[in-house]
């Protein structure tokens, strides 16, 4: 277990866990009550708090960005019945952490996401798993994966940018399956880089499978068109097969 995956594996004594959930609905409530956005903007400019240059927030938000962080895995709808919030708290915590720039929404399939920004995990002292802070959308599925993957038994073995060869590619994952085959999988959110993805695995010896793991229908298709007639050898065509984002993460 690394650093990373521990700080998940528990539920840590913090304040927030000790929020009655009646304190934390009163105020988002409270919140309700105003007709504009001036709360979330007074918030978001206010420097007198207790997190340095983080910016403060209600406690509906608070609550609702803990719970983010420590179940990183739920859809918006899964989270609104977790939390018990009504759909206008909700939504109101939600646009504070987005206006406060501590979370972004995300769309996989027919199902959303709340991604935490690494200053959502810096307002709880918490270290951002990430491995790319430049392309935050990409290393919160990759690292979704790596977590669903680490629990499934028919792995022994999860790496997340796995180095292919002395060229410096990288895989985005790569599973070893208890029979001992070596697996790749490559997080596509479009066609366009597709065939110099293909090509690094052409002399990376050891894999059995790569699957190419396609963020929506729409990209599966244009991905798999573009490879299928790129002229690629039959040899590394065969190892190829093609999934949708929200397959995996259903798991």
């Amino acid at each position: 277990m690394d650093k990373y995956t521990a700080q998940f594996k528990c539920q840590p004594w913090h304040p927030l866990t000790d929020l009655p959930k009646s304190s934390a609905q009163s105020s988002v409530k409270a919140d309700e009550n105003k007709t504009d956005n001036s709360a979330t903007k007074n918030h978001c400019n206010d420097t007198d708090n207790n997190h340095s240059t983080l910016p403060p927030i209600t406690s509906g938000a608070k609550t609702l960005l803990y719970n983010i962080i420590f179940y990183l895995y739920l859809s918006v709808r899964e989270r609104i019945k977790s939390l018990n919030f009504s759909g206008r708290s909700f939504e109101s915590a939600k646009h504070e952490l987005i206006t406060c720039g501590l979370i972004i929404e995300s769309n996989v399939g027919k199902k959303k996401y709340l991604m935490p920004k690494k200053e959502a995990f810096d307002y709880f002292s918490l270290i951002c798993p990430y491995k790319n802070m430049d392309f935050i959308e990409h290393s919160f599925y990759l690292y979704l994966i790596e977590l669903l993957f680490k629990k499934n038994k028919s792995y022994k073995s999860v790496y997340l940018e796995y180095k292919l060869t002395n060229s410096g590619n990288t895989a985005d994952i790569t599973a070893q399956s208890t029979n001992g085959s070596l697996l790749g999988f490559e997080l596509t959110f479009s066609a366009s880089n597709i065939i110099q993805n293909c090509l690094k695995y052409d002399n990376a010896a050891g894999f059995t499978k790569i699957t190419f793991i396609c963020r929506d229908s729409d990209i599966l298709k244009a991905v798999k068109s573009k490879v299928l007639n790129a002229g690629l050898s039959l040899s590394l065509l065969s190892k190829f097969d093609f999934v949708l984002l929200s397959s995996i993460l259903k798991d």
